[in-house]
């Protein structure tokens, strides 16, 4: 069964909020941007937020060029494109990855 996610369209139009019942994050808010592999390794930060949000985050910038930031939460990505001619893609990319690692995560327990 495909988790519900809820997205919000924020009042700047390069960002979009994606919802999910689901716990993604152990840590209350962390941020990445797309350069954290030439700065920054992001270690420390994947440690706070647990390995289902480092799969989170790792797969949205791996296979969605166009994402800028992510603010990662509990339960809530808060998701920053470079540019919004590309949202549909972004967003059809965003929801099956999270599709993806929480029903797989999930359904094993």
């Amino acid at each position: 069964m495909p988790e519900e996610i809820t997205v919000v369209q924020a009042s700047n139009a390069r960002i979009r909020i994606f919802k999910t019942e689901r716990t993604m994050s152990n840590f209350t808010i962390a941020f990445f941007s797309n350069d954290f592999d030439r700065y920054d390794t992001g270690v420390a930060r994947f440690k706070q937020i647990g390995s289902i949000g480092e799969q989170i985050v790792k797969r949205i910038f791996r296979e969605c060029p166009d994402v800028k930031n992510v603010y990662i939460q509990p339960t809530q990505l808060t998701i920053t494109v470079k540019d919004i001619k590309g949202w549909n893609e972004v967003e059809k990319q965003i929801r099956v990855i999270l599709t993806d690692v929480l029903y797989t995560v999930h359904q094993n327990y």
